[in-house]
């Protein structure tokens, strides 16, 4: 796993820990949306910075909505 993955797993994982504050939890979605974004940076020719930063909150808003959507999941699998 290259340094890149371990960073953007461990923000993810982070953004949906229950046991920090919502705004840490935050915090955490927006460094993994950073992350993506400069994974796709480095990985296309034709990205543009600005564009990406300006759908950061939209990024980050899909990765904390995952994780509840995920955690929903998952306590509904416990009461089956």
């Amino acid at each position: 796993m290259c340094q890149d993955e371990n960073s953007l797993t461990y923000h993810v994982m982070s953004a949906g820990a229950q046991s920090v504050s919502p705004e840490v939890r935050r915090a955490h979605a927006v460094s993994a949306a950073t992350e993506l974004i400069a994974i796709r940076l480095r990985s296309s020719t034709d990205g543009n910075l600005e564009e990406e930063l300006e759908k950061l909150d939209s990024y980050a808003d899909t990765i904390q909505a995952a994780l509840r959507h995920s955690r929903l999941s998952d306590k509904d699998r416990e009461g089956k």
